[in-house]
């Protein structure tokens, strides 16, 4: 059997509650990182990312390494972060000509300098546009851990709310809700996604992605970033991608986060979704293969994860078989990046796949 990966993007961040699902269809997803070999900074000792970090089911590589310059852009994360601005603001502004004349430590400044060195025009614009894009993704993951802060505080005030209001259900059956209000003013709608998708393809396209984690297969949780590939290439497309879809069993953010045992997931991928997954890629499938393929695993979900006991996630694919990985990112989200010429090396046929943990209907 085929053990085809999938690469998540453009977070770079694992989430359990996104694994979990894709356990039954992929033996480990790769994210993509702005620095190499920093995986221990991204989930917390004895955490279940952790565990499945440590097992191998969630790995990471870095297509364009800092190498020397890696201390250097840590003390630049380190110094942003101490400042505690909005980072949604700064990424807005985002622009290293004005670090680089404002600045006036040596995170800021002296990085610059460095870079533009001795090093040729076209170096220089590559590794300017690298770092730029690093410091994009880095600010991504700050908000968002300071996002899901925010998040679990509110999660923790509206149960004490509930509590308190089962006390006084006494007098009415339609008790007021006060956190909801205040997590609809207090949430911040991800404003930085088109930055994060820039960074995310200009790393990518610019770097080299090692064997150990090729994959044609990408991921997203996010319906508009699929939405967004889709609407670009389907005038230049023979025929618009179709998406197969796929029903997987969904576990809940809460028990995702805190009490699903990894030894008690699936040890391998099942075999129907790994062969379907591995025919969209790398060839034309009929449409009587695929119905097989679903149906057959339809009907183990329904027998080993019913509905009464587990929840339903979506994934959604579409195939792009006439088109390279890089290739559709630069084209979609980095356009006019400057870059290699696409290499006959290149395989065309990728997938985009969107996964849906709580999709509606």
């Amino acid at each position: 059997m085929s053990n085809i990966k999938a690469c998540f993007f453009p977070q770079t961040v694992p989430d359990a509650a996104h694994f979990l699902p894709l356990v039954h269809v992929f033996p480990s997803l790769v994210y993509l990182q702005a620095i190499e070999n920093n995986s221990s900074a991204v989930a917390e000792k004895g955490s279940l990312t952790r565990q499945l970090i440590d097992g191998d089911q969630i790995t990471f590589f870095s297509p364009a390494p800092l190498g020397d310059d890696r201390e250097r852009f840590l003390s630049l994360i380190a110094d942003l972060h101490n400042r505690r601005d909005d980072y949604a603001s700064q990424l807005s502004a985002l622009a290293l000509m004005n670090l680089s004349d404002k600045g006036k430590k040596e995170s800021r400044h002296s990085i610059i300098s460095h870079l533009k060195g001795s090093q040729q025009p076209e170096q220089d614009s590559r590794s300017m546009l690298l770092w730029q894009a690093r410091l994009v993704l880095k600010l991504g993951e700050l908000f968002d851990r300071e996002q899901k802060e925010i998040d679990n505080q509110l999660a923790s005030m509206a149960q004490k709310q509930d509590n308190l209001l089962q006390e006084l259900r006494e007098e009415t059956d339609n008790p007021f809700s006060l956190t909801q209000g205040i997590s609809e003013v207090t949430r911040q709608t991800d404003a930085m996604l088109s930055q994060r998708l820039t960074a995310w393809a200009q790393i990518y396209c610019l770097g080299h992605v090692p064997d150990s984690a090729y994959t044609r297969l990408f991921i997203t949780s996010d319906l508009g970033v699929a939405g967004k590939i889709i609407d670009l290439w389907e005038n230049s497309l023979a025929t618009t991608p179709s998406p197969v879809i796929i029903e997987l069993p969904g576990y809940g953010n809460q028990k995702a986060a805190h009490t699903i045992d990894p030894t008690q997931l699936p040890s391998i991928p099942n075999k129907n979704l790994q062969a379907l997954c591995t025919r969209l890629v790398t060839e034309n499938i009929e449409q009587e293969e695929i119905t097989s393929h679903i149906r057959a695993w339809h009907q183990e979900l329904d027998r080993q994860y019913p509905t009464n006991q587990y929840e339903r996630a979506r994934l959604s694919l579409y195939p792009f078989q006439t088109v390279t990985p890089k290739q559709l990112f630069k084209e979609t989200f980095a356009h006019g990046m400057p870059g290699k010429e696409q290499s006959a090396a290149d395989q065309k046929g990728c997938v985009i796949g969107v996964l849906e943990t709580n999709p509606a209907g």
